[in-house]
């Protein structure tokens, strides 16, 4: 299946084309049962993380007066000034997986020089992987492997240009006569948002702004960004071979997006806590009556035209989650 991730940078870049093939024979040393994180930046020894899913901070800032590591979904830990003006701090394990967090020195808000730097949240700031004990689905295998594309397209929607990432399975260079369905994904917030100063939350100013920029991106899907993939890709271009999905926003989008364009252009519905439309901002609930208007208001009708709807929806911890789906 092919599948397109969309991105909302706008701005034109600069690209060549560069060919990095090169080894690096030196890592950071390895300290004790504690090892470097695998998201540090190139010999970087700290943050580390040792067997029992603790990481490790050694941050050097003499004249600092405090330090704290903030994680955004996790511990806001005091850090303690040791000689030399190194920082250092060990956490509780942690739960495997990626986490986002950054220092706040002296109540500046800045990132670990020692992490890459990872967007989310609207912004770029660090981040550390805790690996689970065992576990290799994330790790490279020695399998067929697709290649993920980078495009640029012109929206007559948008009158800019705008960018997608294009995944095409193994053997689409080589296997010419065979046609694709086509998977659309889409991201949560953070990228794009738009213009809301001065628009307080669940303001008419701020739902009016959420409502064009919700129904611009559904112009540009349908009249820009479709028509282009199907056009410089060997797809298979009917309802019946087409998809979306989205994360959180992402799914809002799907649903606004898909709901519209049933008959037409899709007939596979994916939402990963998604939420239910415009209408949340507002705090009104949803009236699946006149929601997406209409869409469904008849159950049956609507699951006639769907081959698949599949929602999911989780909750922070100790919470419960949920999954359905309806197959038409």
């Amino acid at each position: 299946m092919t599948l397109i991730k969309r991105s909302a940078d706008e701005r034109m870049k600069k690209i060549g084309i560069i060919l990095f093939v090169a080894a690096s024979l030196c890592r950071a040393q390895e300290t004790g049962d504690c090892h470097p994180a695998a998201t540090n930046v190139l010999d970087a020894a700290w943050p580390c993380v040792d067997s029992a899913a603790r990481a490790q901070y050694r941050v050097k800032a003499p004249d600092a007066r405090a330090m704290r590591l903030n994680f955004w979904s996790g511990p806001k830990l005091d850090m303690v000034k040791q000689a030399g003006g190194f920082w250092t701090i060990t956490t509780p394990p942690l739960v495997a997986g990626f986490h986002y967090y950054t220092l706040i020195i002296d109540g500046a808000e800045v990132s670990d020089p020692s992490s890459h730097a990872y967007y989310g949240g609207g912004r770029d700031v660090s981040g550390i992987e805790i690996t689970e004990p065992g576990s290799t689905y994330y790790s490279a295998q020695d399998v067929p492997h697709g290649q993920v594309r980078e495009v640029w397209y012109h929206s007559d929607v948008t009158g800019t240009w705008r960018h997608a990432l294009v995944y095409t399975p193994p053997g689409y260079d080589t296997q010419t006569n065979v046609r694709y369905p086509v998977l659309y994904l889409q991201h949560g917030a953070g990228v794009p948002t738009p213009n809301l100063a001065g628009k307080p939350f669940g303001s008419p100013e701020m739902m009016k702004a959420m409502q064009e920029m919700a129904a611009a991106f559904e112009d540009d899907v349908t009249q820009a960004l479709i028509p282009f993939i199907d056009s410089h890709f060997r797809t298979l271009t009917d309802r019946d071979h087409r998809a979306m999905a989205g994360l959180s926003m992402g799914g809002m989008q799907t649903f606004q997006v898909t709901f519209d364009h049933l008959d037409e252009l899709f007939s596979y519905i994916g939402g990963f806590s998604g939420a239910a439309g415009m209408m949340v901002l507002g705090n009104e609930k949803l009236d699946p009556k006149t929601a997406f208007h209409g869409a469904l208001a008849d159950p049956a009708a609507f699951a006639r035209r769907l081959h698949l709807l599949w929602l999911g929806v989780c909750q922070d911890e100790g919470g419960t989650g949920a999954a359905a789906h309806i197959a038409g």
